[in-house]
């Protein structure tokens, strides 16, 4: 009983990854369709900046990256992009 309580908890950890290029494609696209600019900004080293219309967000410059963290800038940028926008 222990042992599957133990791997329920662990599989609440574990998330899902996106590949950063598709990620990018899709913030381009729904940036396409309301008619807003989404442009590189600077690089750093393990960092980007990009705009999408008025909003910046910083993306992590790695192959995959956290469904989590994903998200979380998804919802960064609906004042430009409108609510839930990533849902459709």
């Amino acid at each position: 009983m222990w042992l599957g309580e133990l791997t329920t908890w662990l599989g609440c950890l574990t998330h899902a990854w996106v590949k950063q290029g598709e990620f990018k494609r899709r913030i381009q696209r729904a940036a396409d369709a309301q008619g807003k600019v989404w442009r590189l900004v600077r690089q750093g080293g393990r960092h980007e900046v990009w705009q999408c219309g008025r909003t910046k967000i910083t993306i992590p410059r790695h192959r995959e990256i956290n469904q989590l963290t994903a998200e979380a800038i998804f919802k960064d940028l609906e004042p430009d992009l409108g609510r839930g926008w990533w849902r459709n």
